[in-house]
This record gives structure tokens, sequence and C-alpha cells, in this order.
């Protein structure tokens, strides 16, 4: 299949709906080499998804970087 060198996330708040379904639909990421995201804390719920996704992530990458429950960024393992 096609590989990806980089997925951004950050679309302003809706991020969660995004993580969500890729969680909800088991959709795997294997494919992208680097994932980069970032979470809005004033939303509800968010460091618990911020965790939830960060623990779905490390099947297939490991965390390159974090910054206070913000950012995120995996690389493919």
């Amino acid at each position: 299949g096609q590989q990806v060198d980089l997925l951004q996330i950050n679309c302003e708040t809706c991020e969660d709906i995004i993580v969500e379904e890729i969680m909800r639909n088991n959709i795997s990421l294997a494919h992208i080499h680097r994932i980069d995201i970032q979470f809005h804390l004033f939303k509800p719920r968010a460091k618990d998804l911020y965790c939830a996704f960060q623990e779905y992530m490390l099947k297939t990458h490991k965390v390159l970087w974090k910054h206070d429950h913000i950012w995120i960024s995996f690389l493919r393992k």
C-alpha cells in the first residue's frame, strides 16, 4: 500500500472527532511514518482522549516528542 511521510492534525478543536473515529473503527495508521497532533485542553475529556490515543498509537508507533497534553508526535516503529 501507499506510504505517507507525515500526517499533521491541527484542526482547531475537531481532533476529538477524528481521534475517536480512528479508535472506534480500529483504523491502522501503520502506513504513516510520522503523525503530529494537537489537542485543545479546554474541550471536555481532552486529556483522557490524549492519553487514550497515545496508548492506541503505541501499537505501531513510538512517541517522538510531546508537550503538556497539547502536542504529541509519533514515529513509526
